[in-house]
């Protein structure tokens, strides 16, 4: 699916209301090589059918963020 690969102890408890907020480090594409390591407070875009990066252990669907946006959810 497309998303953001993170590690699960920097969305635990996230909600709507307190939404985690992460450093975007890069982007995964299917079929990618080198790809970034997930550390503590950052997140990698990951689409469909990719690898899940090093140190991310969860997919975060990009529907359930803002885009990248800075709060501003994009339109549905």
């Amino acid at each position: 699916m497309d998303g953001y690969a993170v590690r699960v102890a920097d969305v635990a408890g996230a909600t709507e209301e307190f939404p985690a907020v992460l450093t975007v480090i890069g982007d995964v594409a299917a079929g990618a090589d080198g790809l970034p390591e997930v550390g503590p407070g950052q997140a990698a875009r990951i689409m469909t059918g990719a690898p899940l990066p090093p140190g991310a252990e969860a997919v975060v669907p990009v529907e359930w963020t803002d885009g990248g946006t800075g709060g501003e959810r994009p339109p549905a």
